[in-house]
């Protein structure tokens, strides 16, 4: 009986060797494991300290405990400007919020102010008056705007805005938002952009529109410079373009 007493005093430090080694497992994550800086790179329109603010990061805190996903998005949704947010642990100590802007394409009259949005069709901000650079949009009558949240519009406009949508987006994507200032959609089968600040572009609707956006420079390469007029690409055929001169 003396031997199977012996024999079975083993398993009883079992439990508390496992205890200790936990503690101590706790105990060195949270002396060496601590955060002592937080980068943050791709910013430009919202500061360092607006983002440390919203994530809610201090030196200070546990890198292994740390919710990245939630912070992630906490930041997406509470600055307009931050299209998406990553956060990384670079040890031993430190914690990089790498973020991605969106770009402020379009500028949309909103009672008497404007609404800055993305080609994506998001609020950016609102502002007394549009800054200079951007489209001018016309044919678009906003509801409700949230800086963060994507443009509404009355439930019978909703077309509108994915209208729009795809026009910012093809006008993106052929890189000609500089020379473009002015974006009509009032009628979605008759889209018109001014071009160049001196040709109106008529465009029909929005049916093979990045290709037309797309040829659009080369297209008009050949005009005097000072040349204004109307062009029109309502033709899905590049053949059938045609420039009346004003």
């Amino acid at each position: 009986m003396k031997k199977n007493r012996k024999g079975s005093r083993p398993s009883m430090y079992i439990p508390i060797a496992a205890l200790l080694i936990a503690i101590l497992t706790i105990f060195g994550i949270g002396v060496f494991l601590v955060i002592a800086e937080v980068e943050v790179t791709g910013a430009s329109m919202h500061t360092y300290e607006e983002i440390i603010e919203i994530s809610g990061i201090v030196p200070g805190d546990n890198m292994i405990l740390l919710d990245r996903n939630n912070i992630a998005q906490r930041i997406i949704e509470e600055l307009p400007y931050i299209n998406d947010a990553r956060i990384h642990r670079v040890w031993p100590n430190t914690v990089r919020i790498e973020v991605t802007e969106s770009m402020a394409i379009a500028a949309i009259p909103f009672y008497r102010g404007t609404l800055i949005v993305d080609s994506a069709g998001r609020v950016l901000e609102q502002r007394d008056e549009a800054p200079h650079g951007l489209v001018a949009v016309r044919g678009i009558y906003p509801t409700d705007p949230v800086p963060g949240r994507a443009l509404t519009t009355e439930p019978d406009a909703a077309a509108w805005v994915n209208t729009l949508i795809t026009m910012l987006t093809a006008i993106e994507e052929a890189d000609i938002q500089d020379d473009v200032l002015e974006l009509d959609i009032t009628n979605p089968i008759n889209i018109t952009i001014r071009y160049l600040g001196r040709i109106t572009v008529r465009l029909g609707g929005i049916d093979d529109i990045q290709n037309k956006l797309r040829l659009l420079p080369e297209a008009v390469e050949g005009l005097p410079p000072n040349q204004s007029g109307t062009f029109d690409m309502r033709d899905s055929s590049p053949a059938n373009w045609r420039f009346q001169h004003n």
